[in-house]
């Protein structure tokens, strides 16, 4: 990743206030980075020096709600309160600093979580719908067998043997996931049919997470995203760095609704300074899995990242925007250091169920505590129990059902357990194959460099080394791998606002803590192929949508 060569003054930000003398940004002494990190489980604040110190930290879990099969939300007001408690617990706790001493604000967030609220009052009106919220499947089902996007893809598939461009070698493999937010915007409408005619009136606003929040801290002010969000929305244009106008207007999507696209860092208003007391300079936002690339020094062509949280994210950085086929789509990391109107790309693939799984057989008492996990033997051993980790669905099949096979009078509370965190293993590298694939076919003259891993399920040094073994690459896990998305942000914040002028600096605090060598093994082999044909035993178990049973 190239350095910025000269930032020169620090950049010149907008007051959203009538008068800016009153609430003035805060003095330059002794600068520190405020970071926000926005998970599905929780919220987490940090306060950073200079040098990445944490000086103070704050963390509150969520409260998911769940009011049918399938649906998964926040209750916006309950979740905004949340949210200024963690940043005021974390202004607190850094005693004796004051918020005065907060000098810029990034933002990472989950992504693709959305929310309707009205243009001039705010009031909202839905919850905020999640990432794996999977109620709009039928949405994305009935436009992927459409006559109009099968037509679309025909053509891009007959035309692109003459042309030969990335970006229509992706258009003829595109297929709508659920995850996208014009799904979840078609399925609100269905739900409150009266918000179509507010639509058409103007009076909406439509965003994700960090649109609204950004709305929100700067009193209204800003109705604005980063190109790292936008582009993970489904909606977004990555060959053309905007909002598809071909998406848009094909889904029925007004792009009246959607917030102004702006790169990964640098000016995004101030926060209204009657929330803390201070007009704090907002100059970063970047989508979560981005950041926590950012944040573990994932930074060139061919490196990859396994962000293993709530879901499993793999990435694999590729530079500049890359063809794609089996319907993944080229994602931004963030905005180039070098020149904000450029952006940096990569490959990515989710599957929604990771620590989620592991927070269920600590409820079952499986285990009791986390760090016990570390106590599970590495050393491979035939599996003679297999476990699907199927909650929501496993790939394209959402009645997919989770269960043990192969339990027999023998078995042991520690078999199921290691069958858990070895299937844990198995799904991660499933999908991490998959994009590896698709990688190598598009980027011959560039090969994978090296494999880190990030998030909480990262502690487990079991899930590591099997990764390590089946993908036959050291796998890395770093210093601050357990915060790299707050990390990620707050080095980004405070680039954007000009404390920091070269990324080579942040570069020598990210240090690899731990690596797990790659062991061909042909046990651990034999267990995950003979683990892919308990597969089509679950498919299908459930015959309809309503699976309230479970």
């Amino acid at each position: 990743m190239p350095s910025k060569s000269k930032l020169g003054n620090l950049i010149r930000l907008t007051s959203n206030l009538d008068d800016p003398d009153q609430y003035p940004s805060p003095p330059i002494k002794d600068p520190h980075i405020l970071s926000i990190d926005i998970g599905t489980s929780s919220i987490r604040a940090y306060i950073f020096s200079k040098s990445f110190e944490i000086i103070s930290s704050c963390q509150k879990s969520q409260t998911l709600l769940c009011p049918e099969p399938h649906g998964f939300e926040f209750d916006p007001n309950e979740f905004w309160s949340t949210l200024l408690d963690v940043i005021n617990e974390t202004i607190q706790r850094a005693k004796p600093l004051t918020v005065t001493d907060i000098t810029c604000l990034g933002i990472s967030t989950l992504r693709n979580s959305v929310i309707l609220w009205d243009r001039k009052t705010g009031e909202t009106y839905s919850n905020i719908i999640l990432w794996n919220d999977s109620r709009s499947s039928s949405h994305a089902t009935s436009t992927n067998s459409s006559l109009t996007w099968k037509t679309i893809r025909g053509f891009a598939k007959f035309v692109y043997p003459i042309v030969q461009t990335a970006r229509m070698s992706t258009l003829s493999n595109l297929e709508f996931r659920t995850q996208m937010i014009a799904f979840k915007l078609l399925w609100l409408f269905e739900r409150k049919p009266e918000l179509i005619q507010r639509a058409r009136n103007n009076q909406l606003l439509f965003g994700c997470i960090e649109t609204w929040l950004i709305w929100k801290l700067t009193g209204g002010q800003e109705h604005v995203t980063d190109v790292s969000c936008a582009s993970s929305t489904g909606l977004y244009d990555p060959f053309l760095s905007q909002w598809s106008t071909l998406l848009c207007r094909n889904l029925g999507i007004d792009m009246r609704l959607l917030p102004t696209i702006k790169p990964t860092f640098g000016e995004f208003g101030r926060c209204d300074p009657n929330l803390f007391g201070c007009a704090i300079p907002i100059t970063a936002v970047i989508g979560d899995v981005q950041a926590s690339m950012f944040g573990q020094c994932v930074s060139q062509p061919g490196e990859c990242l396994l962000t293993l949280g709530t879901g499993a994210f793999i990435n694999i950085l590729t530079g500049a925007v890359s063809a794609c086929t089996d319907g993944i789509y080229p994602l931004v990391a963030h905005s180039d250091l070098s020149n904000a109107n450029e952006n940096v790309h990569f490959m990515h693939a989710i599957h929604s169920g990771c620590a989620t799984v592991l927070n269920w057989a600590k409820e079952a008492q499986f285990f009791n505590d986390f760090s016990e996990l570390n106590a599970v033997s590495i050393e491979p051993r035939p599996a003679k129990v297999f476990f699907l980790p199927a909650f929501g669905g496993y790939n394209n099949d959402p009645y997919c059902g989770s269960g043990f096979i192969g339990i027999d009078g023998e078995t042991k509370r520690e078999d199921l357990l290691r069958a858990i965190l070895e299937s844990t293993a198995f799904v991660i590298y499933d999908v991490f194959s998959f994009v590896r694939d698709d990688y190598r076919k598009h980027q011959e003259d560039k090969p994978l460099k090296c494999l880190r891993v990030a998030g909480g399920v990262a502690t487990c040094d079991f899930i590591c080394q099997i990764i390590a073994n089946l993908s036959n690459m050291s796998v890395e896990r770093c210093h601050a791998f357990n915060l790299a998305s707050g990390i990620g942000a707050g080095f980004l914040a405070a680039y954007g606002y000009g404390l920091i002028e070269d990324y080579e600096s942040f570069q020598r605090i990210i240090t690899v803590e731990k690596v797990f060598k790659s062991n061909q093994c042909e046990i651990t082999e034999a267990n995950f192929k003979r683990w892919k044909t308990i597969l089509p035993r679950f498919s299908k178990w459930y015959s309809s949508d309503d699976r309230s049973d479970i």
